[in-house]
């Protein structure tokens, strides 16, 4: 494992995002919910070993799932809001 947690990182994204992970874990798509999960999608990948399809599976979703918001955070890391979030939540997940 890379050094993190997994459930330490959902917290801190849920805490964050101020979002619940059983609402997170829900079918919605609201475009809060969507983003936080894609947070977490990218900071596991960060920071864990685990494997796309384990990383879509704690959310009952799929591996494509699970990269394609990887891959929408990383696009998003030009927008200085997206930016600014991850480096605070990254400073959460490394303290």
């Amino acid at each position: 494992m890379n050094g993190k947690d997994p459930a330490l990182i959902k917290r801190v994204v849920c805490e964050y995002t101020n979002e619940s992970i059983d609402d997170l874990k829900a079918k919605c798509r609201l475009k809060e919910r969507v983003y936080a999960r894609h947070l977490i999608f990218y900071f596991l990948r960060k920071y864990t070993d685990l494997k796309l399809w384990e990383i879509g599976f704690t959310f009952g979703l799929r591996h494509d799932t699970a990269l394609h918001g990887i891959r929408r955070i990383k696009n998003e890391m030009c927008y200085p809001e997206v930016r600014k979030d991850i480096e605070i939540i990254n400073q959460m997940i490394l303290s």
